[in-house]
Formats: C-alpha cells, structure tokens, sequence
C-alpha cells in the first residue's frame, strides 16, 4: 500500500463519516447547523473525487517512473521497510477508522473552559443583538442569550427581579461564593467554541457541587452581595437539580 492510496482511502473514511454523523443527527456535535449544507456538499465532492481517484488514477504497475524510484529506494533500505512502511499505513487506517466510524461521537469536554475566555464570543453581540433580546420573552433565554445581554452592559434595574430558568456545567472560580453555570458557544464548528456562562452566587458551593458537572437553575438575577467575586449582578437560585450532560450541550 503506498502513501498515494493511504491518503486517498483516509479521505474515503473522513467522508463517510461525516455522512454517518448527518444519518444519526450527531453532526451538530461537531459543526454548526447553518453550515449542515455546506458540510455534507463539500463530503459528496470530496466522496466523487476520492472514488475518482481509486477507479482512475494508475497502478504501480502503470507508472514506470515511480517503479523506477520505488527500486533505487529500496536498494537503500533494509528487506523490513517495506513492511514497516505498509504496517504503519495500516495502523493510520485503522485509528482513523476507528475514531470517524467505530467510537461514540464526543462532546467538548467542560474540563476544557476554563483554558478558555468565558464570554469572549457573546461580547461580540452587537447593541442591535441586546435591544432585541432585551424586548423579548426571558422565559425561553439560554445562559447565552442572558451572558450577551450581562456583558452588553444592561442597566443592573433591567436584571433585578428577572426569573430565570437556564441549564449549564458548572465552571469553577476562585470565588467561594459565586461559580459560572455556562455551555459552549459554537460559531462555526467545535474547534472555535467558547465557553459563555452566568454567575450563580451559592455560597459554600465546592462543598456541594462538583466542578464541570452539569446542573439546572431557576432563581432571578439581583445584586451580587459576595465581595469576592468580579460579577455585579448574580443568579440566585431558588430551586436546583443536578442533571445529565443534554443531548445537544451547545448554544448557536
């Protein structure tokens, strides 16, 4: 097997699953929803031109001039080579086989957000973004759209009293008081997602709940009373449950 055949194939496995992710409605786990059509076009073009390739382009056999160099590199290798060469090629093969089509599709882990900016892709939200969420119905708000309006600088009187009902892993800060409830802001696809979160003021937390897990809230926001902590204005909940990672752990 030759280093032509093995990229080729690896292409083949790439595509398939992107298609197999798309037949079991996982590949919102990877790419965002806008970009399905662009995703599973770009697969079937990828798809035609690796069976192409496969059907069309000429064997060793055919190619005088790569036998000819095949022969002077062998001269220079040990007999072993070759099968290394070709062992080595197959255990790629088979690796990426089984991380594309045989392991469970995996979501970002929440271990993660904190090497990442929180809020860093909600501050990108323009005022036009705010005043629209800012005139609409708070009840169906994820911590995205209630981070985006926090950081688009609302007066603290818009938040106090607001009830909110959000669904997030737990993100650690120094605080003792105040933690993050936050998810993953996907933008284009999982490699640029950013975490996004609220402040949650729950004194004593560490000692009840366990970083990186996930939790649903209800509470309302108000001002914070911790000292210790950057965040203004805080969620205070009311009533909690510690749950399961959602099928779709992301915000768009």
């Amino acid at each position: 097997m030759t280093g032509r055949w093995t990229g080729i194939l690896l292409s083949l496995v790439v595509v398939i699953g992107t298609l197999w992710l798309a037949a079991t409605g996982d590949l919102d786990l990877y790419v965002h929803p806008r970009y399905f059509t662009f995703t599973l076009v770009m697969a079937g073009i990828g798809g035609i031109v690796s069976l192409a390739a496969l059907l069309f382009l000429p064997g060793r056999e055919e190619s005088g001039e790569a036998h000819e160099a095949d022969e002077a590199t062998a001269r220079t290798q040990t007999h072993a080579s070759p099968f290394l060469r070709v062992g080595g090629r197959l255990l790629v093969l088979a690796a990426a086989t089984a991380g594309t089509l045989v392991l469970p599709p995996a979501t970002l882990s929440p271990a993660i957000a904190g090497s990442r900016e929180l809020n860093a892709a909600s501050a990108t939200e323009t005022e036009v973004d705010a005043a629209q969420l800012a005139g609409s119905d708070g009840s169906t708000f994820t911590v995205k759209d209630w981070a985006s309006l926090l950081r688009q600088g609302m007066p603290e009187q818009f938040f106090t009293g607001k009830a909110v009902e959000v669904t997030g892993f737990v993100l650690a800060t120094e605080s003792d008081d105040t933690f993050y409830l936050a998810r993953y802001l996907i933008t284009h696809c999982a490699i640029d997602a950013q975490p996004v979160g609220v402040p949650v003021h729950w004194p004593g937390w560490r000692e009840e709940l366990r970083p990186d897990g996930w939790l649903s809230l209800a509470g309302a926001f108000d001002s914070n009373p911790s000292t210790s902590a950057d965040a203004p204005i805080v969620l205070i909940p009311t009533d909690s449950e510690q749950v399961e990672e959602p099928d779709d752990p992301y915000v768009y």
